[in-house]
């Protein structure tokens, strides 16, 4: 699921920095349930991502979520897209609560 976001507004416009984000949970169960269970739900990523872009003074331009997939392969639907979307745009920063939201193999960290 891809959220491009808006332009900020002209307060905003003092962030030169951009930043995406991306966020992951394992199992289709974890999707469902929101992941509360090992607390590490979307949302819970998405508000720790959010700290992080306001700590950096950066800008989320967009956000990229695979809900209940593993991170076994870096074949993961937006994964893809958010890097179709860094090779295609200037972003600063990648912002991902814990690499092992984007990925778990040392092979698969090198390559993205």
């Amino acid at each position: 699921m891809t959220l491009l976001l808006p332009a900020p507004a002209e307060a905003d416009e003092k962030l030169a920095f951009t930043a995406v984000t991306y966020q992951r949970v394992s199992t289709k169960e974890q999707a469902a349930k929101g992941g509360r269970d090992e607390g590490f739900s979307i949302p819970a990523q998405r508000e720790a991502n959010g700290r992080k872009a306001e700590a950096l003074g950066a800008r989320i331009v967009a956000e990229f979520v695979d809900a209940g997939e593993s991170a076994r392969s870096a074949d993961r639907p937006d994964l893809k897209r958010m890097l179709d979307y860094i090779a295609s745009h200037q972003v600063t920063y990648c912002i991902v609560h814990k690499v092992d939201r984007l990925a778990r193999n040392r092979l698969d960290d090198v390559e993205i």
